[in-house]
């Protein structure tokens, strides 16, 4: 936990924010104390081990169901399952000559659809490298 600029954590920097009865936008800061309450105080659904992740880089919901989740890894995405409890989708980006490295990921929980933007690496026999971002 490293400490920001006033010297606290991020954890208790939103700790302090939840208890300030306001936002800088003069709302109620409700929506901050339910992601804390989500992360804090309710029950684990489920816990899943996936194979071929180095780094996981995020999660998000891919439906308006709460029931898939999208788990993006530096090299590969994961489409996992809540109510079935396993992964129905999975592709490593990776190939045998060209590095292929996950830089951004999108989802539509509407349409039940997402779209990652990669950085593709290729290194020639000399040495030289060719990037592209697809």
């Amino acid at each position: 936990d490293k400490a920001d600029s006033s010297g606290l954590s991020v954890w208790e920097s939103t700790q302090q924010a939840s208890v300030q009865p306001v936002n800088m936008h003069g709302e109620p800061a409700m929506r901050l104390r339910q992601i804390l309450n989500e992360v804090t105080e309710k029950p684990t659904l489920d816990i899943s081990v996936i194979d071929g992740h180095r780094e996981v880089i995020g999660a998000v919901f891919a439906d308006t169901e709460n029931d898939k989740i999208v788990v993006i890894g530096d090299s590969s995405i994961c489409l996992y399952s809540l109510t079935q409890q396993r992964t129905i989708f999975m592709n490593v980006v990776r190939q045998q000559q060209v590095s292929a490295t996950i830089r951004h990921i999108s989802v539509n929980p509407e349409l039940g659809t997402f779209v990652a933007c990669l950085e593709m690496v290729d290194v020639a026999p000399t040495g030289e490298r060719k990037m592209q971002n697809v």
